[in-house]
């Protein structure tokens, strides 16, 4: 469980006096090794960061492996559709020029129907990996079968186009779904049942009967054509459903793979040293037992125990790598902080800690950040950035909730990150009281 308090963040000073020298010592030897321990021993710390980083991955690689099958499917049924309305169209022109010009005996269309009712079948019958894609979670059974598609059920009158018959329909109702995502399930796929299908394969039938030569029934013919023609309207539809299921994938595995990049580039971190950062780290280590910064709220001295390292900087000032933490000079603002830069006096943030019992953050996404960083939740803190502004009622304060600032609280550095979750505000405000 997450654990942060003001307390926290100021029993950090104290504790880094007695563990500086140690890990001068450490980065040293890390550079000359370029290893992380000279033993296993020295690893032993992260042994349960790594464990959840390899679990972490592993779970990732499943979802991003669901989301290649998924898509795989999706694609083959698109393909489907896509030729499903082709030939709609195609039918529709088809009625129209016989209707139109007269002429439906001489286009033998009882022949021509049952050779698209064959292709209708063909289309929705199509597999992948041994999977019958249209037939809902009877994937081994073949969705279409024209052989029991009786135009003769209860129910149904070929004379009354409105009556449905998906009597052809050998599958299910069931809708697929996969897991793409710790929390994200995706119902996707279409039925060789859905409206569209059935009103263009009823169309079909009643062309079938009604266009033999010699025999032609145009009153039927215009009814199959109505049928038709909606079809071809319900049909990009259908499409666009499958279309917007690709795009959520797509999505999510690219934001998979970035998720990915983070947690490779961590379990490296945990056996193997990047000696440019070791030696960076090592130079701010070995900073002066003391800083005096002239700062907007006084001279304020600042050592090696009240200090931090960001490797990345801030978001905006990624110059600026090195910043002091000290308390504000207001008593009513104890749960605040000064985050003054140590290399550009004029650069200096407000910043306070992140409570969990707050509920600001979600703790599943503070848990995320804790693993793709490596750090242990006993180790860290979590500071949001504050903004004071003037407004016509007086001023307003807020916080930055999607890019908190996490600190390891053992190697005094921190990151600020950029949350996944939109829905964190990037202006929360927080209340004033009038002694503030």
């Amino acid at each position: 469980m997450f654990r942060v308090s003001s307390a926290a963040v100021s029993d950090f000073s104290a504790y880094r006096n007695m563990v500086t020298q140690s890990r001068v010592q450490d980065l040293q030897i890390q550079i000359s090794s370029g290893k992380t321990s000279q033993s296993y021993a020295g690893i032993a710390q992260n042994a349960r960061n790594l464990l959840s980083l390899e679990d972490a991955t592993t779970k990732f690689s499943a979802y991003q492996k669901n989301i290649t099958t998924t898509q795989t499917r999706l694609n083959q049924m698109e393909t489907s559709v896509s030729q499903m309305e082709e030939m709609a169209g195609d039918i529709q022109q088809l009625l129209l020029n016989g209707l139109n010009s007269g002429n439906a005996d001489d286009l033998a269309l009882d022949t021509r129907a049952s050779n698209f009712m064959e292709q209708f079948a063909s289309l929705l019958n199509v597999q992948s990996d041994g999977r019958f894609l249209f037939s809902g979670g009877l994937t081994d059974t073949r969705p279409v079968d024209l052989s029991s598609y009786n135009p003769d059920n209860i129910g149904y009158d070929p004379l009354d186009p409105t009556v449905g018959n998906a009597g052809y329909y050998a599958g299910d109702s069931l809708v697929q779904s996969a897991r793409i995502d710790t929390a994200m399930t995706l119902d996707y796929g279409i039925t060789a049942d859905i409206p569209a299908f059935e009103k263009l394969l009823r169309g079909l039938d009643m062309i079938k009967d009604a266009g033999a030569p010699g025999s032609v029934d145009t009153v039927e013919l215009n009814n199959a054509l109505a049928l038709v023609q909606e079809a071809v309207d319900e049909l990009p539809n259908v499409r666009s459903e499958i279309g917007a299921s690709l795009a959520t994938l797509e999505q999510t595995d690219e934001r998979l793979s970035n998720t990915q990049i983070f947690l490779d580039e961590n379990m490296g971190e945990v056996e193997n040293v990047d000696i440019a950062e070791a030696m960076t780290r090592l130079s701010s280590q070995k900073t002066p037992a003391s800083t005096m910064v002239e700062t907007r709220f006084g001279v304020y001295e600042f050592t090696a125990a009240n200090s931090l390292y960001l490797p990345q900087g801030l978001l905006g000032f990624s110059r600026s790598k090195h910043f002091g933490l000290a308390n504000l000079p207001q008593p009513q603002l104890a749960t605040f902080k000064l985050m003054q830069s140590l290399e550009d006096p004029q650069l200096s943030f407000i910043v306070t800690p992140l409570m969990e019992e707050s509920g600001l953050v979600a703790q599943a996404d503070l848990d995320e950040l804790l693993v793709i960083q490596g750090i242990d939740s006993a180790d860290a803190a979590f500071l949001l950035l504050v903004t004071l502004r003037q407004s016509p009622s007086g001023f307003d304060m807020t916080v930055n909730l999607r890019a908190p600032v996490i600190v390891d609280l053992i190697n005094r550095t921190g990151r600020q990150v950029v949350l996944h979750n939109s829905d964190y505000d990037l202006r929360h405000a927080l209340p004033l009281h009038d002694n503030d």
